[in-house]
């Protein structure tokens, strides 16, 4: 009678024990395949491959883990388009004073860069009462009502951020279903303190710039300062 308590009792051990086994397997499987994606992505993101993402639909530490990869490359692979198109646009401004070739490159830059659906500048006129007007993007040319008020607000602060059409309703005194845009960022074209105009850009729908879109619309707002110098100049 006690041998075959005994023998019950082993049975049920060893059971668990395969039970425990299979599951601890199967876990370590589970724990692996994301872990080794990650490892080949990281693999392939030091080779200059980004595009490389991991496929982790997971909710625990390890689903975490991969949606910050996904994140992080994300971010490196914009951070790196930008700096292809800035460099670009640098090569081409500083080889060329033709204002009407350089500056629709620079808007469509903007255009392409923050996902705006229009970019503006209005530039002083040295020759003439009328500015110089450039526009890029699908609703560039709708923007021109706000070329006036731009212009002379940009004359006294260096930036503006309008983030909804309240704002945007508020600061120019149309009606929202009359505004061509639901949000603007503008940046007052100035070089060694000297006013040259305004550049900006406009959305279809409320939005924020984040420190990177602001970041690159300075520095494309600058080289655009520098092509007017130069242009001046020349």
């Amino acid at each position: 009678m006690a041998f075959g308590h005994a023998l019950k009792g082993m049975l049920v051990l060893i059971g668990l024990t395969a039970v425990f086994y299979a599951s601890f397997n199967t876990y370590g499987k589970n724990l692996a395949r994301p872990i080794s994606e990650l490892a080949r992505a990281s693999r392939n993101i030091a080779g200059g491959d980004l595009t490389a993402k991991v496929d982790v639909e997971r909710q625990d530490e390890v689903g975490e883990l991969g949606r910050a990869f996904n994140g992080m490359q994300r971010s490196l692979k914009g951070r790196l388009d930008e700096l292809s198109l800035l460099l670009r646009i640098s090569q081409n401004v500083s080889t060329s004073i033709d204002i009407n070739q350089s500056m629709p490159l620079i808007l469509r830059g903007a255009v392409r860069g923050t996902g705006a659906v229009g970019a503006r500048a209005v530039i002083l006129n040295p020759n003439g009462r009328a500015p110089l007007a450039f526009a890029e993007g699908p609703s560039a040319e709708e923007m021109r009502v706000l070329d006036r008020t731009l212009m002379t607000i940009a004359g006294d602060r260096k930036e503006l951020a309008l983030v909804s059409p309240l704002w945007v309703e508020a600061m120019f005194g149309m009606p929202e279903h009359g505004l061509p845009v639901k949000a603007l960022y503008a940046v007052s074209l100035q070089s060694q303190n000297e006013f040259h105009g305004v550049f900006y850009v406009g959305y279809g729908q409320p939005r924020e710039l984040d420190k990177n879109e602001r970041e690159l619309l300075h520095t494309l707002a600058g080289q655009a300062a520098v092509l007017v110098e130069n242009a001046l100049l020349f």
